[in-house]
């Protein structure tokens, strides 16, 4: 393995054994507003970061293909564990009470079904090219219009969730606004980047 890739799959690694150990850390603490989501956000991105480490040691396009299948399926609901959080944390419960919330549920759900039917229907990506390389398997796609409304829509979800953390930090310490700002711009600054 070439030493970049053995660089990336320890960082895949490390953030995951961050993540979990976040995950239990928070597990604890009781009264940590939004700790249930907090909980489901942090235990799924290690278990992303996990797969993805695992999935640069893969030499079989066919279990190379799965486990992308399985990333990008527990991607899909990422989004909404980051609005839950916020929710939770902005003290705002008696959103979460609304069964109308269940709606939200439809896109990653479809997304996961299109992730999993694919190869019949290339709804989520076509043009499925895996290279061998010298140390590893490389997969490239090109996506199709099922993947963009999901990643529109997890976008919308993302920014909905900053604007809940925004009412509960406006009477805050101006740090925690600063912190907020900061993770704003990454975020608008990785989606302009996605999108070039």
């Amino acid at each position: 393995m070439r030493t970049t890739s053995a660089y990336l799959v320890l960082w895949f690694f490390i953030i995951s054994a961050l993540s979990f150990s976040f995950a239990f850390t928070t597990q604890k603490k009781k009264t940590y507003p939004g700790r249930r989501y907090l909980i489901y956000l942090l235990f799924f991105a290690g278990v992303i970061f996990l797969l993805s480490g695992i999935n640069q040691f893969i030499q079989s396009s066919v279990s190379m293909i799965i486990l992308d299948y399985i990333i990008d399926s527990v991607i899909a609901f990422m989004p909404l564990f980051w609005l839950f959080f916020a929710i939770s944390y902005s003290k705002n419960k008696k959103v979460l009470e609304n069964p109308d919330l269940a709606l939200l549920f439809t896109i990653p759900i479809i997304s996961i079904l299109n992730i999993w039917t694919n190869d019949f229907t290339a709804f989520w990506y076509s043009n499925r090219v895996i290279t061998k390389t010298t140390y590893s398997l490389l997969l490239s796609v090109q996506y199709q219009n099922w993947f963009w409304v999901h990643y529109a829509y997890s976008n919308i979800l993302f920014y909905v969730g900053l604007l809940y953390f925004y009412s509960a930090f406006s009477k805050e310490k101006s740090f925690k606004r600063i912190i907020l700002f900061c993770i704003t711009a990454g975020f608008i600054l990785l989606t302009v980047l996605e999108l070039l």
